[in-house]
């Protein structure tokens, strides 16, 4: 797939062209701009004609064409001492939720832990899938924090957790009952944030696009 060239205007004035693959996510281009500039990039988000772009947003799906135009600005000081994001995990054998806020840069080990699940499940590995992203095994676990997965803070987000033999391997099924194609596993950060498996990715939009709604609904009125 051929690379496109987006422009992206700092804080101080400069211009950053970064080649980019159209299913890259918004948060590895705002990556790569910041590691040229040297500066932090949690502390910054990305700017399209005035409106910010989700990090975990493709560029595809954002719609930019090659020579893009965007804009690096900074977060405002409340933003960036908010690292937390609202996981909620489900296990797909028994249906069963679990709901935690954590810092993005918790392992899913300590997820997993938090929510009281352990390494003795009759030799079975445990298998976290988010959106195409999917890891397998409790060492796995251990290196991939909850923003390497592809969740930012301030978001509520939904795991879906099953249990698999060494060797195995398992299509994770829905909520709706349909199964999906087997996610791309995630080895490192890398594969992370390249992993792009479309049909898998639609399934789970719409279940996370359904839990958050239902999580909206949930939410107490302000009485007038």
């Amino acid at each position: 797939m051929s690379l496109i060239t987006l422009l992206v205007l700092c804080p101080s004035g400069h211009t950053v062209q970064v080649k980019a693959n159209p299913n890259d996510n918004i948060k590895k281009v705002m990556e790569n701009v910041c590691k040229k500039r040297e500066i932090a990039s949690n502390r910054h988000a990305i700017k399209h004609k005035g409106r910010f772009l989700d990090p975990v947003t493709t560029i595809r799906f954002a719609n930019l064409l090659n020579r893009s135009h965007l804009d690096l600005v900074e977060k405002a000081e409340a933003e960036t001492e908010s690292e937390f994001a609202d996981v909620a995990l489900r296990e797909t054998e028994t249906g069963k939720r679990f709901r935690e806020k954590f810092t993005i840069s918790t392992s899913l080990k300590n997820v997993l832990e938090k929510f009281e699940f352990n390494s003795d499940n009759g030799g079975k590995n445990p298998v976290i899938v988010f959106m195409a992203h999917e890891v397998e095994g409790w060492h796995k676990m251990e290196g991939t924090t909850l923003e390497a997965l592809g969740i930012c803070a301030g978001r509520s987000e939904l795991l879906q957790l099953s249990f698999r033999a060494p060797g195995a391997k398992e299509s994770v099924q829905s909520e709706s009952g349909a199964g999906g194609t087997i996610a791309a596993p995630v080895n490192n950060v890398e594969d992370a944030k390249n992993a792009d498996r479309p049909r898998r990715l639609c399934e789970l939009m719409m279940e996370e696009r359904f839990f958050n709604a239902s999580m909206m609904s949930a939410k107490p009125k302000n009485p007038k």
